[in-house]
């Protein structure tokens, strides 16, 4: 009894015990490292495929030129194009106005003295109605001329869209890289004839990577595993291992696999380092081995 009176007693000061669950960890093995960003670039026009700048293997950074195709055909458009704009733009419109007004105003004086002489009988009816429609078809030419200038000005703005237009389609046959990577495919030979949309070179990102794994969605909820942080061991060659830590879950799948697992991934950066040579090599590369360990937070779903 006194025992139990104790017991209560020491329970009365300290209060409940803390119930907070321990923080959780997924374990995987065999998990792969994956290319993030895998890009097949391919021809943007048909035509000869002048030269080839890079290899397989080698490296190049976003906007380099990767490759040129005949673009004699393009350059001389744009050549067109230019000539086309400047001609619009040196239209003398604005002086045909001036002209016309000038032409309407001499109209107009002669119109006034045919009044005149007619008010003296020194004019017939018919000349002063001849100068009188003198007079209306030079205000007609003034109108006219402002709706010339304003179609001048119209045509003006299409010549130039034309212009960028035949600007980007003579770009278009300098293909460059839209990211930073290394080549790892070549299909095609400086001289082979492609066609729009035919693949020219498969280029692989390596400066960063994924590492992928399959989780059990009966155990882990997805929306924990999304929040969990990862420490991922890379098994390099022999005993070698590079290990990442405080690595956020990237992806979770929202589709699961038919055995019930949900796809993940977390991304890793690679690094260089260099040979006996002193030449630089990625030291991770896809198609290698990881483990993975996620940190999750202990709430249950």
């Amino acid at each position: 009894m006194q025992t139990t009176l104790l017991l209560c007693a020491f329970l009365c000061v300290t209060g409940p015990a803390d119930i907070t669950p321990a923080p959780r960890t997924i374990q995987q093995d065999a998990c792969l490292v994956s290319l993030l960003d895998e890009v097949q670039i391919s021809a943007y026009r048909p035509g000869v495929l002048t030269s080839l700048k890079l290899r397989e293997g080698e490296e190049f950074t976003k906007g380099d030129e990767l490759a040129l195709m005949d673009e004699e055909e393009a350059r001389l458009a744009e050549k067109i194009a230019m000539l086309e704009r400047d001609l619009a733009n040196n239209a003398d419109n604005e002086l045909r106005i001036e002209a016309a007004k000038k032409s309407a105003a001499l109209a107009h004086t002669e119109w006034e003295i045919q009044k005149n002489l007619r008010a003296k009988a020194s004019a017939t009816l018919l000349d002063v109605k001849r100068a009188e429609l003198s007079a209306q078809h030079g205000d007609l030419q003034v109108e006219i001329s402002k709706r010339d200038l304003d179609d001048a000005k119209l045509t003006s703005q299409i010549r130039e869209q034309q212009l960028q237009l035949a600007k980007k389609q003579l770009a278009d046959y300098r293909i460059r890289a839209p990211l930073d990577g290394v080549v790892a495919e070549v299909y095609r030979h400086a001289g082979e004839w492609v066609q729009q949309g035919t693949p020219i070179f498969r280029v692989v990102r390596m400066d960063r990577l994924k590492v992928e794994t399959f989780i059990d969605s009966n155990r882990f909820a997805p929306h924990e595993v999304a929040s969990g942080l990862a420490t991922v061991t890379v098994l390099l060659h022999r005993d070698h291992k590079e290990t990442f830590t405080d690595c956020p879950v990237s992806f979770v799948s929202p589709e699961l696999e038919a055995n019930g697992d949900i796809r993940i991934w977390v991304e890793v950066e690679n690094r260089r380092v260099k040979d006996r040579r002193g030449n630089e090599h990625w030291l991770l590369r896809p198609g290698m081995i990881a483990t993975m360990s996620i940190q999750l937070d202990g709430n249950e779903p």
